[in-house]
């Protein structure tokens, strides 16, 4: 399965929208996404994500950083449960703003 993954913005904020599996195969996609965000918070819903392995983590962390070279800030908008799990077992939870809404 591949990832789907969909930018817009809302005002000053861009969404980015994640849906399926973040994946050694799937995660540039999501850098891509990022990487393309040149100011701004930084939004990326994760809701719609089934499986994340240890590349989605390491795209995650990637955004963290691109936030704050642009001088936004990353929130994680309704992490699913397969995204929470790997969060809590690799004790970033704390790393990351999330926001459940």
């Amino acid at each position: 399965m591949t990832a789907d993954v969909q930018v817009h913005h809302d005002g000053p904020r861009a969404i980015v929208a994640v849906r399926g599996e973040i994946d050694i195969a799937t995660s540039p996609a999501l850098d891509d996404a990022v990487a393309g965000i040149t100011s701004g918070d930084i939004v990326i819903d994760l809701a719609g994500v089934t499986f994340m392995g240890s590349s989605g983590l390491a795209s995650l962390l990637r955004a963290a950083r691109r936030a704050e070279e642009i001088g936004g800030a990353l929130s994680l908008r309704a992490p699913s449960k397969a995204v929470c799990d790997l969060l809590t077992m690799t004790h970033l939870v704390e790393r990351f703003t999330i926001v459940v809404d």
